[in-house]
């Protein structure tokens, strides 16, 4: 959305390079063993929630873990929320959760998508 079509590359990479830094990222997988991350017991099986690549939540259940780490991503300048569900997951079950969104980000915009990814439910991009 940041690329101008009347400017030049060096001005659009400056633009796409500032529109990049506002967009928050989240993952959410499973734990394939036991271990501990900043004093947090991870067992096997656990959902993880991840943004910009650390771990922010650890919960039983993908929903859970989805809702718990949307509330840590969006911010009163956040308009526009894609989610891309992987291969273990299936479009009725991302439809709820992106009606979830909805309902309560009614400010912001929400985007889903078949990302078709394997290991990752979903891939959260917040902008």
């Amino acid at each position: 959305m940041a690329l101008d079509f009347d400017k030049g590359s060096a001005e659009n990479t400056k633009k796409i390079e500032k529109s990049i830094l506002g967009v928050k990222t989240g993952l959410i997988t499973y734990a394939v063993r036991n271990s501990t991350y900043d004093d947090i017991n991870i067992e096997e099986g656990n959902i993880l929630g991840l943004i910009e690549g650390k771990i922010d939540k650890v919960g039983e259940t993908v929903p859970e873990v989805f809702k718990e780490l949307l509330e840590n991503m969006i911010d009163e300048d956040s308009s526009l929320v894609s989610i891309y569900y992987g291969q273990e997951t299936n479009e009725e079950e991302a439809g709820k959760l992106a009606a979830y969104v909805q309902e309560t980000y009614p400010e912001c915009e929400v985007d889903m998508h078949f990302g078709g990814q394997p290991l990752y439910y979903y891939i959260i991009s917040v902008e």
